[in-house]
């Protein structure tokens, strides 16, 4: 995950997570899957395509390296905001009708 600071080791500071990102790296040929304009080419983070958070697993199924996509860091960090938003944009209420437009019996 891309925090505020720039920075991406926040949760791959365990042996495991560590160990599943260079897995995905060397399979990757440590090139970027995701390819943004922009992209740097050389992927040096791993990504989660659809989000612990979205999906509600668990922290271990972070390990899981057929999840993970290999990835440069400005890549990551465009990914890693949509999923942000798309993430805001769930928990917003449905607006109501405007009582104009209602069906008329």
């Amino acid at each position: 995950m891309a925090w505020a600071d720039g920075t991406t080791t926040g949760q791959g500071s365990t042996r495991a997570t560590r160990a599943a990102r260079t897995h995905c790296l060397n399979h990757a040929r440590h090139r970027c899957q995701i390819q943004h304009p922009g992209c740097t080419g050389t992927a040096t983070e791993a990504h989660h395509p659809d989000g612990l958070a979205d999906t509600g697993r668990r922290r271990q199924d972070a390990l899981d390296t057929h999840r993970l996509i290999a990835t440069c860091t400005h890549c990551h960090r465009i990914e890693t905001r949509e999923q942000s938003r798309r993430g805001l944009n769930r928990w917003k209420r449905k607006p109501e009708p405007h009582p104009g437009l209602l069906p008329t019996r």
